[in-house]
């Protein structure tokens, strides 16, 4: 798989991830208010109030690639309407455009531009195929599937462990800061039991929301590293810096086009 198509699955795949991490809440830049937390759905309320802070996010990025065919330095511009749209324009640094990716629910379209075609299918499918590439920002939110059984645990460090089984297998572990509920680490498993990637997160910042949307602040994590091995054993490395964060700015419409022009070349994702 070329790096265009990795990168543009990557990012559309993770949106399953993202966002319980994203927003706190509350204004204070020393981190938010810390809360009280017993059980797996104290933890699940206080998330789920953060996510109804973000209606919509802009996210200007660089991401430093090792590993993958194409390696080097990649500029991404990601809008995001959670959990359903996702779009993410990505050009390789002083270079050419190398994909626009479009996710609406649970279908995407990849214009692969580097390669002269276009790519279309669904996450789902993708999911299945290549896990590891769920971890690039995999931290909006998490894709439950019917079945899936989750359990909490803290440990001597004060750490949140959530981990997701499915099938009696785990599938992912997330673990949160007890004292701010920030993600710090998120594990992603295959159906061997055995690490297939990995995603560390920190810098954390507030971003207030645009001027004509006022609300609560959202908690960013500005440095996302991600490290695993592709399905053919080749170990890679992501790191992503975010630059530039517009919250709830609103995203034109015509943003979530998916549709392929007559007489392109197509192919249906595996």
């Amino acid at each position: 798989m070329t790096l265009p198509s990795r990168l543009a699955r990557t990012a559309g795949i993770s949106l399953i991830a993202w966002l319980p991490v994203l927003t706190s809440g509350c204004i204070q830049n020393s981190g938010p208010d810390k809360r009280d937390i017993h059980s797996l759905a104290d933890l699940d309320a206080e998330l789920s109030t953060r996510r109804s802070a973000v209606h919509d996010l802009l996210l200007a990025t660089t991401m430093k690639v090792e590993g993958l065919e194409h390696s080097g330095a990649v500029t991404a511009y990601i809008n995001c309407e959670p959990p359903d749209r996702f779009r993410m324009d990505a050009t390789k640094r002083m270079g050419p455009t190398l994909f626009v990716f479009v996710m609406v629910k649970d279908r995407f379209v990849i214009n692969v531009a580097i390669e002269g075609k276009w790519v279309r299918g669904e996450v789902k499918s993708q999911m299945k195929e290549h896990q590891e590439l769920v971890a690039a920002f995999a931290w909006i939110e998490e894709r439950l599937e019917p079945g899936d059984d989750r359990s909490i645990a803290e440990d001597e460090e004060d750490h949140l462990t959530v981990v997701t089984k499915r099938g009696g297998k785990p599938v992912r572990s997330t673990r949160y800061d007890r004292a701010t509920l920030f993600a710090s680490r998120i594990v992603f498993f295959g159906e061997d039991g055995a690490e297939t990637a990995s995603v560390a997160l920190s810098d954390y910042r507030a971003v207030k929301p645009a001027e004509a949307r006022p609300g609560p602040s959202a908690w960013i994590p500005w440095r996302i590293a991600v490290t695993g091995k592709t399905k053919d054993g080749k170990e890679y490395r992501v790191d992503t810096s975010i630059t530039r964060v517009d919250l709830n700015d609103g995203i034109k419409p015509e943003a979530w086009n998916m549709e392929i022009p007559e007489g392109a070349v197509v192919e249906q994702a595996k």
